[in-house]
């Protein structure tokens, strides 16, 4: 199982900023994770961060109060709004292509 190779997708929006480690300090905490039921828990957890945007304060409210919820306000905000900010998303490949990916139309 340790020798097992993931591919990650990280998300980020043309008005944010990378941080230079994120990559990194994404990929180490999505590796950190356990085995449940011999299923390396990477492979079915959407991660996100905290972010910054261009300009700076250009969203400067919704910023704030995204990058400051705490593990129990991140549960309870998300009957509220989502709590994680679709550009900060880190998940595995295979994850996303089973739930479908993104759907930029309706089937009809």
């Amino acid at each position: 199982q340790d020798n097992e190779m993931y591919h990650f997708l990280c998300i980020l929006d043309s008005d944010d900023i990378m941080h230079p480690t994120r990559i990194a300090e994404q990929t180490f905490a999505m590796l950190s994770l356990a085995y449940q039921n011999n299923l390396h828990l990477c492979e079915k957890t959407l991660m996100g961060c905290q972010f910054d945007r261009i300009p700076y304060d250009s969203t400067w409210h919704y910023s704030q109060w995204a990058n400051s919820l705490s593990n129990e306000r991140l549960y309870l905000e998300k009957f509220r709004e989502c709590t994680l900010i679709q550009p900060t998303w880190f998940l595995s490949a295979k994850w996303f292509e089973r739930l479908g990916g993104y759907v930029e139309a309706p089937v009809s």
